[in-house]
């Protein structure tokens, strides 16, 4: 018995031995040691292990920072870079307040495969601005399984890290270095991208202050592989969300105030929310939230909110003919959305003027929900993605009738907007929307005027626009409106033709109405975090409007 009892014993430190947690060729690596309960970051925990992954089929993408071992800098030199793997040719680099190191503190010998050598620093600059590194558009072909590896001092609690699978949609992904802050170790991540565009980008972005990481975050060795294992962490859908099929709300990440309540009913209906960063001080925030029809090929809604920081860049983007940059949504493809921009360079950009709704004359123009002044910076993605079909409507530029709807929905943005001025220092939240009252109002896209091209196709246009805004009565509580009480928040709303009769009011008092009553007309409902009484409100002179 004595025998057997020491067979076990050394049969036991053997097995301990080969578990290593560092080997990263290890089936049952990154697979902590810690017992349940331990608050190590990365510990146990009770927490499930990934599961084993049987073969590795492609190294898609890796980066370990030292083509130029000699280099200290910013990371936007580029001459750090030796990017390798089968997606690594259409791979960029974006970054703001990064450097590349070369110094004792690098991640030599800290974890198996450690290149040591350069580093990246994502840090906080003295004026308060938190950096980003953005690794954009690697190819991964045919893929779906991936396990990402790279060197890290921290979690994703101080260094966020998002992957993007269709060009628009970022998801957060979880991880830890396993150790200590500022102790390297080696962070795994397992995924399974379902639909997308064939790309994946990664943005690690600093999230925490100087005063509690002095250090910033650093990274190294990134890796990313393709595998044959399906992960129960899911990125994107096949039904939307930035998928590229029908509906779906899987690019709604959070509950905005601004947000009205999904329907997940309708197939038809396609949302997402879009991101950017703002232009001086490049921090991340949401764009715009949309719901867009892919039955009719034109938008449902569209919701932001307005505030100071929105308001840091100056002028419009223009394409390299000095046009507006008119451009695919890369979400949806082609035979779901509005062509409304030049497709193969002949000028066929533009709705027909042909359905009844125009009264046999005038056009339509591309009308911006989301107005491009209210998210200014040429040439920044947080202008640019103002220009995608899913924030564009067609609106009203034409003589039938009294014409004058542009001139009101410009009211309406001059209202929320005044071309830059902020109303209040609390947020405003805006939905701008289209009622369809009648399907058989069709025009078709990727036309010049009334002539088709081969991509043309039915869209139906809108026979009403609705804006609804909501704020603090005073506008400067401080506190997000779902904690303030009826008294303290007011709302109001404008309803329009899309085409206005003859003899209509030029004043857009006029078609002021309720949100209530737009929710009616509408069978949406706007704002569901607020008391209902505040949606029954409609003064105009609450509103600076006699």
């Amino acid at each position: 018995m004595k025998f057997l009892k020491y067979v076990i014993i050394l049969l036991s430190i053997f097995a301990f031995s080969y578990c290593s947690p560092d080997n990263p060729d290890n089936p049952k690596d990154n697979q902590e040691q810690n017992e349940p309960g331990d608050d190590t970051p990365g510990g146990g925990g009770g927490e499930t292990p990934p599961p084993v992954v049987t073969n590795v089929l492609a190294t898609v993408f890796a980066e370990s920072f030292d083509h130029d071992t000699g280099y200290s800098g910013f990371m936007s030199s580029g001459e750090w870079s030796d990017a390798s793997g089968t997606g690594a040719a259409s791979a960029a680099y974006t970054t703001w307040n990064a450097n590349i190191y070369n110094n004792n503190y690098g991640s030599a010998n800290a974890y198996s495969g450690a290149s040591g050598g350069c580093y990246a620093n994502v840090y906080q600059s003295n004026s308060g601005v938190y950096g980003y590194c953005t690794i954009s558009g690697i190819s991964t072909g045919t893929y779906k399984n991936f396990r990402l590896y790279f060197g890290a001092i921290q979690s994703s609690e101080v260094l966020t890290l998002e992957v993007c699978h269709d060009g628009s949609t970022w998801t957060a992904l979880q991880y830890s270095n396993g150790k200590t802050y500022n102790s390297w170790g080696r962070a795994e991540i397992c995924f399974t991208v379902a639909g997308g565009n064939g790309t994946l980008s990664f943005k690690f972005t600093l999230a925490q202050p100087k005063s509690d990481y002095t250090y910033g975050g650093k990274l190294d060795d990134i890796l990313l592989q393709a595998v044959d294992t399906a992960y129960d962490t899911v990125i994107g859908s096949e039904q939307g969300g930035g998928g590229g099929g029908g509906g779906g709300d899987s690019g709604l990440k959070s509950r905005y105030a601004e947000l009205p309540v999904i329907d997940n009913t309708n197939s038809d209906y396609y949302y997402n929310t879009l991101y950017a960063e703002t232009v001086d001080t490049k921090k991340h925030v949401r764009n715009f939230s949309f719901c867009y029809d892919t039955r009719r090929h034109n938008p449902i809604w569209v919701a932001f909110p307005m505030h100071s920081i929105y308001a840091e860049g100056y002028g419009r983007s223009k394409d390299g003919n000095g046009n507006d940059p008119w451009m695919q949504y890369p979400g949806l493809p082609l035979d779901k959305q509005s062509i409304i921009w030049d497709i193969e360079g002949d000028g066929y950009m533009y709705w027909s003027a042909q359905s009844a709704i125009l009264g046999g004359s005038g056009s339509w123009t591309k009308g911006h929900l989301c107005m491009s002044s209210s998210r200014e910076g040429a040439g920044e993605d947080i202008n640019l993605q103002t220009f995608y079909p899913v924030n564009i409507a067609p609106q009203s530029n034409t003589n039938a009738g009294a014409g004058i709807f542009g001139t009101l929905w410009g009211k309406t943005e001059d209202f929320h907007w005044r071309r830059g001025s902020q109303i209040c220092p609390d947020t405003l939240y805006v939905v701008a929307g289209c009622h369809y009252a009648n399907d058989s109002n069709i025009e078709y896209d990727a036309c010049n005027w009334n002539a088709r091209s081969s991509h043309s196709k039915a869209c139906i246009v809108p026979t009403h626009q609705y804006k609804v805004f909501l704020r603090t009565r005073s506008g400067n509580l401080g506190k997000p409106v779902h904690e303030c009480t009826a008294a303290q928040l007011k709302t109001i709303a404008f309803w329009f033709d899309s085409v206005l009769p003859t003899g209509s009011s030029e004043y857009v008092q006029d078609y002021a109405v309720s949100v209530a009553e737009v929710e009616r007309r509408t069978g949406l409902t706007f704002f569901p975090d607020i008391p209902e009484e505040v949606k029954n409100q409609c003064e105009p002179r609450d509103w600076g409007l006699d």
